[in-house]
C-alpha cells in the first residue's frame, strides 16, 4: 500500500471513531432529558437487551422504548433496531419511539415534549 492509501485508511478510521463519539454524545443528551425534572419519575434502563436487539433506552414499567438512529441509518438494516424487530416489539405491546441524531441535536425541547407526551399516554393506558 502506498503512503496515500495508508493515510486514507487512517482518516476513515478517525471518521468512524468520531461518529461513535458523536452518537455517544447524542445519547448522553437523551439520557439527561430522561432525568430532567419532568421525566425523572420514569425509570429508564440504558442499552437494554430485548431478545436479539439492544434498545438505547427502555422503560419496563410502561413498555416504552426509545431508539436513537444516526441519520444515515434511520430504518435501515444497519440501525440498531430493524423494522422487523420493531414490529415484533410492537406486537408484544412495546411502544417504540425513534429519533434521528439530528432531531435530538436541533430540537431537544421537541424531543423532550414528545417523550413526555408518549409517557403520559402510556401511564394512562396502564392505570
Amino acid at each position: 500500500m502506498n503512503d496515500r492509501g495508508q493515510e486514507q485508511h487512517v482518516n476513515e478510521r478517525k471518521i468512524t471513531i468520531l461518529h461513535d463519539h458523536e452518537s455517544t454524545t447524542v445519547k448522553d443528551k437523551v439520557w439527561k432529558l430522561l432525568h430532567s425534572e419532568t421525566l425523572n419519575e420514569y425509570r429508564f434502563d440504558r442499552n437494554k437487551k430485548l431478545g436479539p436487539v439492544t434498545i438505547d433506552f427502555y422503560c419496563e414499567l410502561y413498555r416504552f422504548a426509545i431508539v436513537v438512529d444516526r441519520d444515515e441509518e434511520f430504518f435501515t438494516p444497519a440501525s440498531s433496531v430493524d423494522p422487523e424487530s420493531q414490529m415484533e416489539m410492537e406486537q408484544m405491546g412495546i411502544v417504540v419511539l425513534r429519533f434521528r441524531e439530528s432531531e435530538i441535536l436541533k430540537n431537544p425541547r421537541i424531543v423532550h415534549r414528545t417523550i413526555g407526551f408518549w409517557l403520559k399516554d402510556r401511564q394512562l393506558h396502564y392505570l
